[in-house]
């Protein structure tokens, strides 16, 4: 299946976004009245995303997303998996990146951060492995879309989601 990576048509006044980092997918025109994202936008599967390069612990980064009128990515399905992976290019800008998914509340009970159970797992096996103990929060592997977890407290790039409309 090819991947669904498009560029965004809602809002009003638009201006193309230039790639800010090399191989950054060529498309997104970023409507300034959208959700703000101050990283890169990307599209996969009709979800928009905002992917930012700078390293920020787990809660920091889940923060910022929220600031930006979204959270980190909830990855729901095999095919959002790999379409998301496909949309960070060919050369992406890092390549390990925070999604929204944790057991900090119950050991080994991973959720999204808005607390729904997981129905799709891209851990890398033998992952999850809560190794040293504080393995608590989930990273994103950009060059096979595979998932670790990891100490929230490490610095990791992230993708944010961009919530519904209320």
């Amino acid at each position: 299946m090819t991947p669904a990576v498009r560029a965004r048509t809602s809002g009003e006044a638009r201006h193309e976004a230039s790639a800010s980092y090399p191989g950054a997918p060529r498309r997104a025109v970023v409507a300034e009245n959208d959700n703000p994202c101050s990283g890169t936008p990307v599209t996969a599967d009709g979800r928009s995303y905002c992917v930012h390069v700078d390293l920020l612990s787990f809660e920091d980064a889940a923060a910022r997303c929220e600031r930006e009128h979204g959270h980190l990515a909830f990855i729901e399905t095999a095919d959002e998996n790999a379409n998301l992976q496909r949309a960070l290019g060919a050369s992406p800008p890092s390549d390990r990146f925070w999604i929204g998914l944790t057991d900090r509340e119950r050991e080994g009970d991973f959720r999204w951060t808005n607390g729904a159970p997981i129905t799709f797992s891209g851990f890398h096996m033998p992952e999850p492995n809560d190794d040293g103990g504080v393995e608590d929060c989930t990273e994103f592997y950009a060059a096979d879309g595979r998932w670790n977890d990891i100490d929230c407290r490490l610095g990791r790039s992230s993708i944010c989601e961009a919530s519904p409309p209320a």
